[in-house]
């Protein structure tokens, strides 16, 4: 788990990075398939709004399980909440403006659509 820790920090802290497509599909795999939740402890500043949104937008999808879509939501985004700062950004993407973040990893998040299907066998 340590090591998907670590590859959700990268995402968070660098989402304009050339490998942000590919840090996004471990930890959306991982979140979805392997009950992993990050932690959000150690984010400051931009750095929480971003892992909030990340976080928000990967628990809205239906093949998030329930107990992962309920500690994110009940727990971890209240937090990240109260900790993130209001501001204005360029997005097209409303839960990027709701969360201040100007990186909505549009590309990347398109690119789990193949992982989101019924028919998507996980191996951990």
């Amino acid at each position: 788990m340590q090591n998907l820790q670590q590859v959700f920090e990268q995402l968070v802290l660098n989402p304009e990075h050339p490998k942000a497509s590919e840090w996004l599909k471990v930890v959306a795999l991982a979140f979805w398939y392997e009950d992993f939740v990050p932690t959000t402890d150690s984010f400051s500043g931009d750095d929480v709004a971003q892992a909030g949104f990340v976080l928000d937008k990967l628990s809205r999808y239906s093949c998030t399980p329930l107990s992962s879509k309920q500690q994110v939501r009940d727990y971890v985004l209240p937090t990240l909440k109260l900790h993130s700062q209001s501001k204005t950004v360029n997005s097209s993407d409303a839960l990027a403006m709701a969360w201040g973040v100007n990186s909505d990893l549009k590309y990347s998040f398109k690119s789990l659509l193949p992982y989101q299907r019924r028919s998507y066998q996980h191996v951990a």
